[in-house]
């Protein structure tokens, strides 16, 4: 069975998808570009993405183009406030990885 990743189990995640999808959007943008088809001042272009691509990552190698990006989470998702600065702990333990949900 081709999981299109090389492959690996299904349940791997693949880096070369968010890659690949990156130079996919940025070459169909360019192009809408040069076509004539966005202007300065128009709305930026909407990419509406499914929950397998990394969103926030896609964002951030976008940036600078003329797009809004628009993707669903998966359902076991948490979203989390920055770590906490590390205080010492006279008790021992572990300091946290994460901050609050």
């Amino acid at each position: 069975m081709s999981t299109g990743c090389g492959g690996r189990s299904p349940g791997f995640r693949c880096r070369r998808r968010p890659t690949a999808a990156t130079v996919q959007l940025r070459e169909i943008v360019e192009r809408l570009i040069i076509a004539g088809q966005w202007h300065d001042g128009d709305p930026d272009t909407l990419v509406v993405l499914d929950s397998r691509y990394d969103a926030a990552r896609l964002a951030h190698r976008l940036a600078g183009l003329p797009v809004e990006i628009l993707g669903r989470l998966h359902s076991d998702r948490v979203m989390r406030r920055p770590m906490p600065p590390r205080v010492y702990d006279p008790q021992g333990g572990r300091p946290p990885k994460h901050g609050s949900e």
